[in-house]
């Protein structure tokens, strides 16, 4: 899990993230998750809000962004700052007690361990280049994702057939 987190962040963690920094000016922000919850593997999504007459073109470059982060490694650079964001946003997570006290309960209800919150800083610490290509490849799958769009298709510049699946 914190080598998917990582690389969502490396994807799309605000402005610095490879889709963002690829589309600026082109799309409203990007943003790539992972989210797993308790008691299932997690769902990898990314979001935003696009102009319609450019959906297609964002698209493609979305599904070539997801195809690149299996295909080679991450930077350092794009590595220290994700990791540095994750594990900077732990912080907020635990900030007061009124947000520690359902994440305290859920760790317990699931049997994680008492430190768990530290053992995943140090393992969000430990994520490596080769673990962020290794779980790209494993996990991202353009090819067997779902893409969702809701907008007006007469405005598409190119069908979203172009692209390649099967429209429903």
């Amino acid at each position: 899990y914190p080598a998917l987190q990582i690389m969502a962040d490396i994807l799309g963690d605000g402005p610095l993230g490879r889709l963002n920094r690829r589309l600026a000016g082109e799309a409203a922000t990007l943003t790539a998750t992972w989210a797993a919850g308790f008691g299932h593997p997690g769902l990898f999504q990314v979001r935003g809000s696009v102009d319609p007459f450019r959906t297609t073109q964002i698209l493609q470059a979305v599904f070539e962004e997801l195809n690149g982060i299996r295909t080679s490694q991450v930077t350092e650079e794009e590595l220290k700052t994700a990791k540095s964001a994750a594990i900077n946003s732990m912080v907020f997570a635990y900030d007061n007690q009124l947000s520690m006290m359902p994440r305290l309960s859920q760790f317990e209800y699931f049997h994680f361990p008492k430190d768990y919150t530290r053992q995943y800083q140090q393992a969000l610490e430990g994520v490596t280049r080769a673990d962020v290509l290794r779980v790209a490849k494993e996990r991202l799958d353009p090819a067997h994702m779902t893409t969702v769009v809701v907008a007006n298709p007469v405005a598409f510049e190119l069908p979203l057939e172009s692209l390649g699946g099967t429209a429903v």
